[in-house]
């Protein structure tokens, strides 16, 4: 991926893409998009890591610890 190559470590960029504007920051080689989607409003996830590969969503907080989701039983 370009980003990669192009974004230095500790750095946030706006990055328009799909007619939408998003914050990235790259932190110790890895790319992180900013969550603003209401699902995530009342949870801890902060962060979407941007991986390579389609369909594989990880999340971490604003701590960079891996996020878990909140578990509901009825």
């Amino acid at each position: 991926m370009e980003l990669h190559h192009t974004l230095k470590d500790n750095e946030i960029v706006v990055f328009f893409r799909n007619n939408h504007f998003s914050t990235l920051y790259k932190r110790e080689h890895e790319i992180f998009l900013l969550l603003t989607d209401q699902g995530f409003k009342n949870e801890s996830a902060v962060w979407e890591v941007l991986s390579t590969v389609q369909g594989d969503n990880t999340f971490v907080t604003s701590e960079f610890t891996n996020y878990v989701p909140k578990v509901f039983f009825f």
